[in-house]
């Protein structure tokens, strides 16, 4: 569903959640309604999307 494509190597992207520039890493979503989507996020949004994603599995 949700996985880590890469490590940022120097390109000059943000967070897309926050607009952070530090410790950015690529995630690739994927599920019945997202075709496939690429986004930039930083650790602590990308923590806060596995919870969130965690939380909402658990719910169902």
């Amino acid at each position: 569903m949700m996985k880590i494509e890469k490590q940022n190597k120097g390109m000059p992207l943000w967070c897309a959640n926050c607009k952070s520039e530090h410790d950015i890493k690529i995630i690739s979503l994927q599920n019945a309604e997202i075709d496939k989507t690429i986004i930039p996020l930083c650790k602590d949004c990308c923590k806060q999307l596995m919870e969130l994603l965690m939380c909402d599995l658990g719910g169902k």
